[in-house]
């Protein structure tokens, strides 16, 4: 996982800050893997979780950003579907 020069811990402050005022958990695995979990800190409703990520990907700073960015747009698309009404769901997934 030291492929930037960064530690495990490092990776996952990076990554924790990002998400901020919601609650990010990011758990280095034993496998090398990322587990990641988004939650409101109030509510503790779960937002994302994004399990088994690969840390092979990190061979930049550029990379953790693209990660970062991937999750918001997963976050940002789940949001959105969670608020449509319930008709509007099942019209969109047809």
């Amino acid at each position: 996982m030291r492929t930037i020069g960064l530690s495990p811990l490092e990776i996952r402050g990076i990554v924790e800050r990002a998400f901020l005022p919601l609650a990010c958990t990011c758990e280095h695995a034993a496998d090398d893997s990322l587990n990641i979990r988004i939650e409101d800190l109030h509510t503790g409703k779960v937002y994302l979780v994004a399990e088994g990520v690969s840390t092979d990907r990190f061979a930049s700073s550029r990379d953790i950003s693209n990660l970062i960015g991937e999750l918001r747009t997963q976050l940002e698309r789940s949001q959105s579907i969670a608020s449509r009404p319930v008709a509007a769901r099942h019209t969109a997934r047809a």
